[in-house]
């Protein structure tokens, strides 16, 4: 580290120590005033230091900030009109430190005498979390900033691995209740975000690191104020909006990885500013290749004969920056950094103003060396046959660097009681740079003595930017009617840029000892036999708007809430692929070179033969295609009505409908297809009830049940029909122009205990039934490795889930700073197999099975955290463990079983010493099992192995400074 950089970090820390000294002469009180019996936040409740006239009234969101107070003792008064006013005794000020306090009101049913309370308890964001579910209408799960920094969780993927029901496939995708990706949609403060893979649905949650988070609630019950896409679970997110006072974070850490750090892994050649997640520009396509029309590069047979046309050639071949191959690289630790600053103004009796600015940043390597990729076939009837033919079986190399950075600057004001604008800018980006090879047998050479060589090189850059605005309004004299809106522009973007691919033969070449002696390297048959570098890209804007007013009506004792509001969204999605393959000169191959490097570094002119005519080596012709391009739009406009009724005192109702009209529309740049192929469209209207009944048999317990309607679209890659090789899959994909939209029935039923400020037990059961449910299917008319999709006939997912959160001191006082949190759910699914399969399935077996689960959905999925905290000596430790049932990856061809994602445990331990009041120091290990990532067929009571891996272990230490 440079002088300067010394300088400028020293600077910062006495800049935030000066900040700190001259904010912590005073202390503060803060906190949110809500109703006991909703939940809700009270707007211009009075709170007032007792025997003062100091006060003030909460705001929009209830709450209210009494600062520059000297140290002491206080009792503060809380008051609103029809409901019992409250003072909270012995309530501790200290100097430089903000005091919560959170408050809630019972309202008057009979003429009661002020109540008083000590300020003994209060409550955490658990705490708080945990009263939202209680007095939440839908059925919800939540998870605060602080369980997800016990839990040691990274980003948003690792964090929701703790909600019941889900399960996190490839690390960044959520599956809630069985239900894949397509079944699940992500908020991002109330708006849902669109998706940087051009696969999948869902968003990926790994671009949201866990310093930007306020929260995240899991909705897995449909009401009408919200999307109609979703059957499995909404997922929002809250990111960290205007604090309360003055915050300053800073942290550092590293992270030791067992099988990447201080290690040589296999990675592309990096670019100037892979280490910011992005490349600089050096994999782009070269200027001379990307202007030129597919039909208009010169071919061998001209460059021999026509200098001019050799010379454009070996221009166009020399033109590309980046190696072809990917190369070993060192690396050391893992690390992560975050600063986070806020601060909230009061500019005079009425005005509020706040914002926020965090920043984090990660790079991380991981490797193996030792994983496997099998593939296996059933050859003749599945009756007359033992065990499975194997037609691939390799070796496995892979590395990855990965680079995440996000910012978040939130900014909002506040007018008096009643009115909140709120603006809030996020931008995230990751970059991952992967380099792989696979070696070994394959059944097509049929000998032992050749041996299947494939690499590949690509760098993925992602990247998000949001611009939300939003505001709340209440009107008083409206009977405290609110108004909420919300909109956002929100782009989105991936870049494969050069990802570079090659298969090769190696023939071994022994003695007479079968001693090998020397290698000959030639170019297989494969689905793409010539190297070939591909360049892809996807652009994607949203717009999206809603409007909700909610208007409250007393009858008498009971309560009706009325709430109406209308969506507009609209998302537009570009994606471009362009592909360049090596084709050889006359009389050049590999076979004359000693290595795959020394081959592809030939390029271009090589030399003149005696008649002074051309030799090419490799030269470079586009194979580009229309098809392998779209363009592709959707329009959702919707409307809803709804309400919430006290039926009685225990009893609540809760109803609504919503009108959703879809207009999804995804074109094929192939103008040559029929209008059938070339043009998905699915324009439909759609009726979706929610009914929910609440049963409040007393403070603690909580009966709920519920049904409603939603619905599941294809995504914008499905609705292309185009076929596209997945490398890292192995496999080709094929889009459906003529898909359907899913319809969904969902039944939930939940019994809920609270015994205490920070405990629940809960126990759940569902059913879902599934009209026309979208699932992968195999394609024997493309390949025998393609796979495409369509609508089924029906589908079912059904199961329960049980969680616990629970203090031991009940059990033993000697526990009572041990805190346990644990769910389970079971999940069963069964999906109809269609008819096309099963014909292929009926030549090779005489009764196969007509349905099979959904993918990607686990049997079940246990999550068990543990918490000790020692307040004496400012230290505290979490256990977490997390393990699911096996879950389908992939369908095979006609009788063969199919591959499972296999079961395994994960096991991560946290450590964290506060010293004084502003610095922590943590400690932690993840992975700690290191278990074998296994995906795998099982036919009569053998195991295929289909991949596997490990991924290592992570032991990490971290600093951070905090102050508020």
């Amino acid at each position: 580290m440079n002088t300067y950089k010394i300088k400028m970090i020293l600077a910062l820390l006495i800049f935030v120590a000066g900040i700190s000294e001259v904010d912590a002469q005073k202390g503060k009180v803060s906190g949110t005033i809500i109703d006991n019996s909703s939940g809700e936040p009270l707007i211009s409740a009075t709170v007032s230091i007792t025997g003062t006239s100091r006060g003030v009234v909460t705001d929009l969101d209830g709450k209210y900030n009494l600062d520059n107070l000297d140290a002491g003792l206080y009792s503060i008064s809380v008051s609103y009109i029809t409901y019992t006013q409250k003072t909270i005794t012995d309530v501790r000020v200290t100097a430089g430190e903000t005091t919560i306090l959170n408050v809630a009101l019972d309202p008057e049913v009979a003429q009661l005498s002020e109540v008083t309370v000590s300020a003994e308890s209060i409550l955490n964001n658990d705490a708080a979390l945990l009263r939202y579910r209680q007095k939440s209408i839908a059925f919800t799960d939540a998870l605060s900033a602080e369980s997800i920094s016990r839990t040691g969780g990274s980003d948003a993927a690792s964090a929701m691995k703790k909600v019941t029901g889900a399960t996190v496939v490839g690390g960044k995708y959520v599956y809630v209740r069985g239900l894949g990706d397509r079944y699940s949609t992500t908020q991002l403060n109330g708006l849902e975000l669109p998706t940087s893979d051009p696969d999948k649905k869902a968003f990926q949650l790994d671009l949201f690191p866990s310093h930007l988070l306020e929260n995240i609630v899991t909705l897995k019950t449909f009401t009408a104020d919200k999307p109609g896409n979703f059957s499995g679970g909404l997922v929002d997110i809250s990111t960290k909006g205007i604090p309360d006072d003055l915050y300053v974070t800073l942290s550092f850490k590293q992270g030791y990885n067992t099988q990447s750090s201080f290690n040589d892994i296999l990675l592309g050649e990096k670019s100037d500013l892979d280490w910011l997640g992005m490349d600089s520009g050096y994999r782009n396509e070269p200027g001379p290749v990307a202007s030129r029309p597919t039909g208009e590069f010169p071919s061998e047979t001209q460059a021999r004969f026509n200098s001019e046309i050799a010379q454009d050639l070996d221009f166009i071949a020399k033109s590309f920056n980046s190696p072809f191959l990917p190369d070993y690289n060192g690396v050391g630790l893992n690390q992560s950094y975050s600063f986070g600053l806020g601060n909230r103004h009061y500019l005079n009796d009425k005005i509020q103003l706040g914002y926020s600015a965090n920043y984090s940043y990660s790079m991380n390597n991981s490797s193996y060396s030792d994983g496997r990729n099998s593939r296996f076939e059933l050859l003749g009837q599945y009756e007359e046959s033992d065990v499975l033919s194997p037609s691939l079986d390799l070796n496995d190399v892979k590395g990855s660097q990965a680079v995440d950075w996000g910012f978040l600057g939130s900014f909002g004001l506040i007018i008096g009681s009643y009115n909140k604008i709120n603006f809030n800018y996020l931008k995230t980006q990751s970059g991952e740079n992967t380099g792989r090879y696979l070696s070994g047998y394959w059944e097509q050479f049929n000998s032992d003595d050749i041996e299947y060589r494939s690499r590949v090189n690509q760098f993925v850059e992602r990247d998000l930017q949001s611009f939300q605005l939003s505001g709340n309004h209440s009107f008083s004299i409206l009977k405290d009617m609110r108004l909420d809106w919300n909109s956002a522009i929100q782009t989105n973007g991936q870049e494969q840029p050069d990802l570079r691919f090659i298969a090769s033969e190696a023939r071994m070449l022994k003695d007479n000892n079968g001693v090998i002696v020397d290698t000959l390297l030639g170019n297989p048959s494969s689905q793409f036999p010539r190297p070939a570098r591909f360049f892809r890209n996807l652009n994607e804007n949203k717009y999206s708007g809603t409007v909700d007013l909610t208007i409250p009506v007393n009858f008498g004792s009971r309560t009706l809430k009325f709430k109406t509001g209308g969506l507009y969204e609209y998302t537009q999605r570009d994606f471009r692929e362009r592909r360049y393959e090596y084709q050889q000169g006359r009389g050049f191959s590999l076979t004359q070179f000693g290595s795959e490097a020394e081959y592809l570094n030939s390029v271009g002119v090589i030399g003149y033969d005696n008649r002074d005519r051309a030799e090419i080596g490799n030269y470079v012709v586009s194979a580009t295609t229309d098809r392998s391009s779209y363009d592709a739009s959707q329009t959702i406009q919707a409307g809803y009505a709804m309400f919430d009724l006290d039926l009685t005192r225990s009893l609540k109702l809760a109803s609504g409908v919503r009108y959703e009209m879809t207009d999804l529309r995804s074109t094929s740049r192939d103008s040559t297809l029929v209008s059938s192929d070339r043009f998905g469209k699915i324009k439909q209207n759609d009726l979706l009830p929610s009914v929910i009944l609440i049963y409040t048999a007393s403070e603690k317990f909580v009966f709920r049940t519920a049904f409603s309607r939603t619905l599941a679209r294809p995504t914008f890659r499905e609705m292309s029909p185009y076929v596209s090789f997945d490398f890292v899959g192995d496999n080709l994909f094929r889009g459906n122009a003529n898909l359907e939209r899913t319809l969904i029935s969902n039944y939930d039923l939940r019994w809920e205990w609270y015994p205490g400020s920070t405990e629940m037990i809960s126990a759940s059961v569902f059913y879902k039934d599934l009209a026309n449910p979208l699932e992968r299917v195999l394609r024997f008319d493309i390949s025998q490795n393609a796979e495409s999709i369509q609508n089924v006939d029906k589908g079912k997912v059904y199961g329960f889930e049980i969680e616990i959160r629970k203090n031991l001191g009940n059990l033993l006082d000697a526990l009572k700073t041990v805190d346990i949190t644990a769910n389970y759910a079971w999940v069963q699914s069964e999906v109809n197999i269609p008819e096309a399969e099963l014909i292929q399935s009926r030549q090779t077996q005489q009764n196969p099975a007509t349905t099979r689960q959904l993918a990607g959905q686990s049997p079940y999925v246990i999550n068990i955290d543990i918490d000790y905290y020692n307040t004496k000596y400012a230290f505290s430790t979490n256990l977490s463990y997390n393990s699911f049932g096996d879950r389908l990856s992939r369908v095979s061809q006609g009788s063969a079983p199919d591959v499972f994602e296999r079961s395994y445990d994960t096991l991560n331990a946290n450590f964290q010493k506060n010293i004084g009041k502003n610095i922590s120091f943590t400690l932690s290990a993840n992975n700690i099992l290191d278990p074998k990532v296994t995906y795998s067929q099982r036919f009569k009571g053998q195991e295929y192995i289909y991949q596997q891996y490990k991924m290592g272990s992570t032991y990490s230490m971290g600093i951070k400074y905090s102050f508020n």
